[in-house]
Parts: C-alpha cells; structure tokens; sequence
C-alpha cells in the first residue's frame, strides 16, 4: 500500500489538523491511500482537499518517501496554495481543528514514527559550523573536554548549526600569566565565549568550517558530533580581532563559583 501526505507550508508554519480517529482525538497531517492509477503527488492533492477543502497548485519539491512499520511507501509532498485559501471542516463527523504550527510546536505523542522521521528531517540544520584556530583539509576526529557538559567530552567532530557559537571557538585562546586556559560558552541568542582564565587569540586569525549535516548526530541542544574524518564544504578564515562582541570576560561571582564547585 502507499500512502499520500499533504504539507502545507505558509510564513515557516505547518498545516496540521486535529480530528477523531478511532473514537480518539489525533494530530495529524492531511492523509490518505494512494489510489490505482494516481501519483504521489496527485493523491496527496486529492487527499488534502477532500480532509481540508484547501486547493493545492503544485508540488513545490520531490516527494520526501520513507517506510512505514508494515513497510509500505509513505510519500510526504510539500504543496504550494494560493494565499486565499484557508482550510474548512469538510465533514462534521471528524470534529476537524485546523492549526498553522511550526514543526518544534507539534505534539509529537499522537504522530505515527514515520512522520516524526519527516519532521526530524524538515527541522534539521542544512549545514553546520565548526570554529578552529588551526587549519586543516580535514577535520579528524578527537578528545574534546567540556567541564559544563559531559556530552562535550566525547572523542569526535563537534559542530554547531548556530555560526557565532562556532566563531568563538575559531578566536582560539592564549593562556594568563599563570598559564591557565578556562572559558566557557554562554547562550545561543545572544552568544558569547566567556573566559575565566586567558584570552582569545587576539591580533591573531582563525578559520570557520561549513560542514554539511549528513554524518552528524545531534548530542545535546545545538551540539552535534561525527565519528568520522569530515572534510568541509568552505573554510573561512577570520580576524579575531572583529569579533570582540563575542567574548566577555567572568565575572567575580562566576569565578568563585567555579573555584568552589568546578561548575558554572
């Protein structure tokens, strides 16, 4: 059996409704069985404005296929519809809720694991950033150390889909008098690289690698890591000296802090 699913894109937000199926309430995308005779396309078409009453124009992109747990093809389209249409309940018995969401919004308990395989591949970065004061061809993987986060000391390419995070690293750092090297990264709005001990590399240069996303895997928030050799899609080099607005130094309180517990 295949299996045709509606996307709806309008303003970065999602077309999702909520309906009775089964006797119970469900999130879901506009849905349905891929009849003889018809494309993926074409059914997700059909299906979108027989569950919604929205008119689709055109497939924006190929559809997105993946296999469901009985191993049928559930093709995931991205429709395009004119700014004028607006979804309806098109029948009463389904007790339809209509949402424009973005995809971190959607209550992923009622979904089916396929589709939170399409959400995942919908909200992952295209590419990431990793930040080095040395330059290589490749990037090899090795020992990391992270006293704020265990999932920082792992053995592997780390990298960031957030540029400034990455920046900061790429400003490298000198030891204080005392040869000492602490610092710690802070946000990821409003970033910065916060030192408690030594400075970046200031006068110096430092290099920004673009990775592509394929072969990373995601360790904790904004944090991603590849076991693997990775050679990068762009190398920039940067001057440290313009990113002053990206580095702070500790404050006495974070300082005594860390002198008392080893934390921040």
């Amino acid at each position: 059996m295949n299996i045709a699913i509606g996307i709806v894109l309008r303003n970065n937000k999602v077309l999702i409704q909520r309906r009775i199926r089964k006797g119970i309430f469900v999130y879901e995308f506009p849905m349905g069985k891929v009849e003889a005779e018809e494309s993926f396309v074409d059914a997700a078409i059909r299906e979108l404005r027989e569950e919604t009453g929205v008119n689709a124009i055109k497939a924006k992109k190929k559809p997105i296929i993946l296999k469901n747990a009985t191993d049928d093809n559930v093709a995931f389209i991205i429709l395009n519809i004119p700014d004028n249409e607006t979804p309806r309940i098109t029948n009463p018995q389904r007790q339809q809720t209509f949402y424009w969401m973005e995809f971190s919004e959607i209550p992923m308990d009622n979904f089916h694991k396929t589709d939170k395989e399409f959400i995942e591949i919908m909200t992952r970065p295209k590419y990431l950033w990793h930040g080095s004061c040395d330059k290589y061809e490749t990037l090899k993987p090795s020992q990391a150390t992270d006293f704020t986060n265990p999932m920082g000391n792992l053995n592997g390419v780390y990298a960031t889909p957030i540029k400034e995070v990455a920046t900061t690293f790429a400003m490298g750092n000198k030891p204080d008098s005392q040869g000492r090297i602490t610092k710690f990264i802070k946000g990821t709005e409003n970033v910065k690289m916060v030192f408690l001990y030594g400075s970046p590399n200031w006068g110096g240069v430092g290099y920004l690698y673009k990775l592509a996303y394929d072969g990373f895997t995601e360790v904790c928030k904004k944090q991603f890591i590849s076991e693997n050799e990775t050679p990068p899609m762009e190398i920039i080099e940067i001057n440290v000296d313009d990113y002053k607005h990206l580095v702070r130094n500790a404050t006495e309180e974070e300082i005594t802090t860390f002198n008392k517990t080893g934390k921040i």
